[in-house]
């Protein structure tokens, strides 16, 4: 009896993370810049980016072929650079990234809409890059959706089919993966050899599936580092950064005790040290484009 062939195993999760690694840092700039659109613009680009999720996988593969194909444009420009995605498992990759792509975006979106912008405002008045924001202020609290978007993603990938298919084709040794190899085996009727990669298959998906719900089981409603009392509603702590956000309300004596000035447009203030350093928390007058309710200063004291 010939000895199984394990390559469809290692080309599935070598085309797997690869696009997942694709589709994370993609999904996350796609679903940030998405997110601060209008409206309407924000309608437009969700329908488009969110399509191969809705398209049969088979036409995504059509799709492609369009795109990639030897006698197309860009497949022709590809091919004379030496690239080529047609019945190659690079192609994998693409037809994998394509179809997993609407799950990253769409969870990562959600991540990121639902942080309270209040720290982003917060983290602009004590003079923080965009950047620092975003790497150690909005990305960690919204790991959890980062996470679960990812694992999805590679779980999708993992058992891609149509779009792979249609794309890569099925030669033994060069673009099998697990699902053609499924259906290849079952062509020919060795149901053994199928029944074989179909458990694999499930085994490994059932360890994804797994791994995310304990991720979301060990999650916590605090965020990490953070602690919540009567006074502070969130303080979150990365490297010895601190943002406070204070329950506010009228304290102008309180700031007059303290011997604290109110400063021009600021309704009230309510001054606060903390082991690192002092903070006061302010409320302005009338609108603009923090939120009137609060704003979290660093004073120099």
């Amino acid at each position: 009896e010939p000895s199984m062939d394990w390559y469809p195993l290692f080309n599935s999760l070598r085309i797997a993370a690869i696009s997942s690694a694709i589709v994370f840092f993609a999904g996350i700039f796609a679903a940030r810049y998405v997110a601060g659109l209008p409206k309407w613009l924000k309608g437009v680009l969700d329908v488009i980016l969110t399509l191969p999720m809705v398209l049969p996988p088979t036409v995504v593969g059509y799709f492609l072929l369009l795109i990639f194909g030897a006698k197309r444009p860009v497949g022709m420009l590809l091919d004379s650079i030496g690239l080529r995605f047609v019945m190659t498992w690079q192609g994998g990759i693409i037809a994998a990234a394509v179809v997993a792509f609407p799950l990253m975006y769409r969870t990562a979106r959600g991540a990121f809409e639902s942080f309270d912008k209040n720290l982003i405002y917060s983290a602009r008045t004590l003079g923080l890059s965009e950047r620092f924001i975003f790497w150690r202020i909005q990305l960690p609290c919204c790991r959890q959706g980062i996470i679960a978007g990812t694992v999805l993603a590679f779980a999708r990938a993992l058992g891609e089919y149509g779009a792979t298919s249609m794309l890569i084709g099925y030669t033994p040794g060069r673009t099998a993966t697990i699902a053609t190899s499924v259906y290849q085996y079952w062509r020919i009727n060795d149901e053994k050899s199928a029944l074989i990669w179909v458990l694999i298959n499930l085994a490994i998906s059932a360890a994804v599936l797994l791994s995310l719900l304990r991720n979301h089981s060990t999650a916590t409603l605090a965020l990490s580092g953070c602690s919540i009392s009567a006074t502070l509603q969130v303080c979150v702590r990365r490297n010895a950064f601190h943002i406070l956000l204070l329950k506010l309300r009228p304290c102008s004596q309180m700031a007059s005790s303290n011997g604290m000035s109110l400063p021009a447009g600021a309704e009230s203030i309510s001054p606060i040290r903390t082991p690192s350093a002092p903070y006061c928390s302010i409320r302005p007058m009338g609108s603009g484009e923090l939120p009137r309710d609060l704003l979290i200063l660093r004073p120099s004291l």
